[in-house]
């Protein structure tokens, strides 16, 4: 080999090692992030999926053992009409036991 070549073998050997020391640790490094990435989005996605199906179980659990507020209110409604039809046929039977009851009136004139 002549002496007056700027680059030795052995130099271009020792630069050519060097750089696939740092190809394959660059790309170790990078299959090792892209696990990482994966595996952090897989975990993510199992902990959404279990928030989901935690919040399916719970709306599920309100939606069972609460009633509906317009549910609630159709029943108020119904429930106040019914006690307003009862006081009515109350005064009504009560208005006709005052006016005309054969017993209180026979009751009334023997005293």
């Amino acid at each position: 080999m002549p002496s007056d070549s700027p680059i030795t073998w052995e130099a271009l050997a020792a630069i050519v090692a060097a750089l696939v020391a740092v190809g394959s640790g660059g790309w170790a490094l990078l299959g090792a992030l892209k696990k990482e990435f994966e595996n952090t989005r897989r975990d993510s996605t199992a902990g959404r999926q279990r928030l989901y199906e935690r919040m399916d179980a719970v709306l599920k659990e309100v939606r069972d053992s609460f009633i509906h507020r317009d549910v609630y209110h159709a029943d108020m409604r119904r429930l106040d009409e019914a006690l307003d039809e009862r006081d009515r046929q109350i005064n009504d039977l009560s208005g006709r036991i005052n006016n005309g009851c054969p017993v209180g009136s026979a009751s009334q004139g023997k005293s």
